[in-house]
């Protein structure tokens, strides 16, 4: 060990025997690695702890709040839609030219039923002259 010692970040120790029992292996791990020089280098610097507070600004905490909020619309929307939409299906898909022939046809039923009723007032009043 006497060359490494000079100049060497390691630590030499002299060899050792292993231990022969379970309770002496044991013994030796807990006397070497304790448990506090163990977690003392991960309290220090871990990744998975954080010890700085940070205080968010008021406009970050609104613009967060806003896009939250926004985010939490929109989902809602879409989900109203697409109930509605599997709600209030038609029987049968029909193009805008059928509804628009539609409309003319009962216009044109209701123009037709108008002229018949005025050809039989007019008879009517054919018929008081004459009578």
């Amino acid at each position: 060990c006497g060359p490494i010692k000079q100049n060497s970040p390691f630590r030499c120790k002299p060899k050792q025997k292993p231990p022969t029992t379970k309770e002496l292996a044991i013994q030796r791990y807990a006397s070497e690695y304790p448990p506090a020089t163990i977690c003392e280098p991960l309290k220090l610097n871990s990744p998975f702890q954080c010890t700085r507070n940070v205080e968010v600004p008021a406009t970050t905490r609104l613009s967060l709040s806003v896009a939250a909020a926004q985010a939490v619309f929109a989902v809602s929307g879409i989900i109203l839609v697409a109930l509605l939409r599997k709600l209030s299906k038609p029987a049968e898909t029909s193009s805008g030219d059928d509804e628009l022939r539609s409309v003319v046809r009962k216009l044109r039923i209701t123009v037709d039923k108008l002229d018949s009723k005025v050809d039989q007032l007019g008879t009517g009043q054919d018929q008081l002259r004459t009578g």
